[in-house]
């Protein structure tokens, strides 16, 4: 998954010149799922745009982030972005609808906020 930001700074950066607007952009986007591509544009609820393959829905990523849980006990956003090669912005995103969800629940303090599994949902 990509923000869309970075895939218009990525595109326009490999074309050199003539580049494209972010408009045209986010309209040509907007087509993949006409055209039948795996990718689709996605809006988080912060108003984030990216770019989603299908191994990043939020059910697989819900999944994704209780295994870690799991297997390494509460996490933050940033090592999250950092175990699965994504944005932080994107990590928090991530585990705002994991938590929307009730699989997990926060812990926020002036340090950082820590993202536990939802104990009360899995009993």
């Amino acid at each position: 998954m990509l923000m869309l930001i970075d895939v218009y700074c990525m595109f326009n950066r490999a074309r050199g010149t003539e580049l494209i607007s972010p408009d045209d952009l986010l309209h040509a986007c907007r087509l993949f799922t006409e055209l039948n591509f795996a990718l689709k544009v996605r809006e988080f609820s912060s108003g984030v745009l990216a770019i989603q393959g299908p191994t990043h829905d939020d059910k697989r990523m819900t999944q994704t982030i209780l295994q870690i849980i799991d297997s390494r006990g509460p996490i933050t956003d940033i090592q999250l972005s950092g175990l699965l090669s994504i944005s932080i912005i994107v990590a928090a995103e991530h585990l705002h609808s994991a938590e929307n969800a009730g699989a997990l629940c926060r812990d926020t303090t002036p340090e950082a906020t820590r993202f536990y599994k939802n104990l009360f949902v899995f009993v």
